[in-house]
């Protein structure tokens, strides 16, 4: 019967991790890491009008370093191969792509992913 038990919890406890959001997996590493991702998609991403290629989607945004010195700078740029040009990125694509890149990413939510028309968007989450 223990047995048993042990197994419901362990299958309920897998189950339930593998059904989170990018944005709860995101959420837990910041809780976790105090990292600053969040705060830092939430910043870039408020901007109504980003597009890409822009001044502001390469500059990106950044959050406050922790106790223990990690931060996270956010930024958008553009791939090598790609045409020159301004695609507008809606607001809740912006933050769910990089919900993903931060559920994707090392421990502190940093990675990349590539979006938009022919993946042209790369979007960034990097430690400062």
């Amino acid at each position: 019967m223990q047995l048993l038990t042990y197994l419901t919890l362990g299958l309920l406890a897998a189950t339930s991790s593998a059904a989170l959001t990018p944005k709860q997996r995101c959420q837990q590493k910041c809780n976790a890491t105090r990292s600053g991702v969040c705060v830092a998609i939430q910043r870039f991403c408020s901007k109504k009008d980003l597009t890409a290629n822009s001044p502001y989607s390469m500059r990106g945004a950044w959050s406050e370093r922790n106790g223990k010195g990690i931060g996270t700078h956010v930024f958008v740029a553009p791939k090598n191969h790609c045409p020159y040009g301004s695609d507008w990125i809606p607001q809740k694509y912006c933050l769910s792509q990089f919900y993903e890149v931060c559920a994707k990413g090392d421990k502190y939510g940093h990675g990349v992913g590539s979006y938009g028309r022919n993946d042209c968007q790369e979007f960034n989450s990097a430690n400062i």
